[in-house]
């Protein structure tokens, strides 16, 4: 500004400490909420819908969801599809009602579902808290919700409850035969595993022939065609292998075992990952239960504990049987 032939400067000055301490405070509280989430060990998230609560866009997803299911958030966060593609088709109708049901009702609720691995493929049983909160869009809600994995939890449920089953219908089979046909129904059911065999010794001893079998679907009838005239000498295919060995035997992808005298079969019924467990009454191998599922698995060692206290029980059965 110019005034009487000089110029003038005119400058103003305000105070901005207490707007700098309100963002500074507000970084900290940000920090600090993120150092309590990321250190939770759940999944926490908000998802922000209009209508349908179930195809919301997905505001915040902790990075402890990484950990537990291989996604990171940023997948989450670009393809708000992706949580119901993952979710275990047999659990999404549960979980639908559940929801519609708390967004109609209010208040909180617990989901309880599985969700797919990225990695493996394996699905982890998760126990989600979720509540919903009015947004401030007309007609949309904000979800919020905190899942935690409780796969150990769930499986040593279910592994309770099978074993309990299966020492019932031990119990009441009448020889080994129809104890490994009840017993291998009883697993299938129970893991989803697709096909469950149990062979034993020929009369005179030289090779293993198929006692029982169980399938999941009808599909899988074929397979079960080609392999029950089979049979197995000692060391040969799954079943041979471990009945010389007496111990348990997994392979990941059955179709690439040169050592599967079935992997043509297998290939064509769609079958990948195989285990095979000895059946021990004493010292002797008196049945190989062996179990095929749908997909390419590395070595799941709470399985074969599985299965191999299962044929512990028939062991025992064939013992009281031969006293």
């Amino acid at each position: 500004v110019v005034a009487g032939g000089e110029q003038l400067v005119i400058s103003g000055m305000q105070d901005i400490t207490g707007l700098r301490l309100a963002e500074e405070a507000l970084r900290v509280s940000e920090q600090r909420f993120r150092a309590l989430v990321e250190n939770t060990g759940e999944i926490i998230y908000t998802v922000r819908a209009e209508g349908d609560p179930m195809s919301g866009d997905i505001d915040f997803v902790s990075s402890s969801v990484e950990d537990i299911i291989g996604y990171s958030p940023e997948e989450f966060l670009a393809d708000p599809g992706l949580w119901s593609r993952i979710v275990h088709p047999d659990d999404m109708e549960e979980v639908w009602e559940t929801t519609i049901a708390l967004e109609q009702g209010g208040g909180n609720a617990t989901r309880l579902y599985r969700l797919r691995h990225k990695a493996t493929g394996e699905y982890r049983w998760m126990e989600d808290h979720v509540t919903f909160r009015p947004s401030k869009l007309p007609g949309a809600v904000t979800l919020l919700g905190a899942a935690r994995d409780v796969t150990q939890r769930k499986q040593a449920e279910e592994e309770s409850s099978l074993l309990q089953s299966v020492a019932l219908a031990v119990s009441e089979a009448a020889d080994l035969t129809s104890g490994l046909e009840a017993v291998l129904k009883i697993v299938c059911d129970a893991t989803g595993w697709s096909v469950g065999e149990a062979w034993t010794p020929s009369r005179d001893g030289t090779a293993l022939e198929c006692a029982a079998w169980s399938v999941s679907n009808e599909a899988l009838d074929g397979f079960i065609r080609n392999s029950e005239w089979m049979t197995f000498a000692p060391g040969v295919g799954l079943p041979g292998r471990v009945w010389s060995s007496g111990k348990p035997l997994w392979v990941r992808d059955v179709t690439g075992d040169p050592n599967c005298s079935r992997s043509a079969y297998a290939q064509e019924a769609g079958l990948k990952a195989g285990v095979a467990v000895p059946v021990l009454a004493g010292d002797e191998v008196v049945a190989v239960m062996v179990f095929f599922m749908f997909e390419a698995r590395e070595e799941d060692e709470r399985f074969v504990s599985l299965v191999s206290a299962v044929a512990a029980q028939l062991g025992a059965l064939v013992r009281r049987k031969r006293a």
